[in-house]
């Protein structure tokens, strides 16, 4: 019975190495490809959305007010007609276009920087 649940146990047993097919490319002490690209991306993602705090911040202190641009007015000052290319592909999907509408009604630092966490924590470590 112990044997059947070995695989839940953290513990490293020195003679039971975990079986690799011959053909793996992977050496046991470097991580693989997919999450170096998937902690590349999210590291991508957070420093975007410490841009958008700082430009954020900035246009407050510069206005006296509180500025804070949704994910809808960044994506118009970085390309209008993709977005209104999305727009009108999610307008004819009934249930997609209230979720993306409220979406792009986020703050835009929050969404990169709460996609570049959660896929850092995704990709783990090695």
């Amino acid at each position: 019975m112990s044997d059947r649940f070995a695989f839940l146990s953290r513990k490293i047993d020195p003679e039971r190495r975990p079986e690799r097919p011959s053909n793996a490319q992977h050496t046991p002490g470097q991580p693989g490809v997919v999450p170096v690209v998937l902690r590349l991306f999210s590291l991508v993602l957070i420093v975007i959305a410490l841009f958008l705090l700082a430009i954020d911040m900035l246009s407050s202190l510069e206005s006296g007010a509180l500025v804070v641009r949704s994910l809808q007015q960044v994506w118009a000052l970085a390309d209008g007609a993709s977005l209104a290319r999305v727009n009108t592909w999610a307008t004819q999907h009934d249930g997609l276009a209230a979720a993306f509408a409220a979406v792009l009604g986020l703050p835009g630092w929050g969404v990169t920087g709460v996609l570049g966490v959660l896929i850092a924590f995704l990709a783990g470590r090695n």
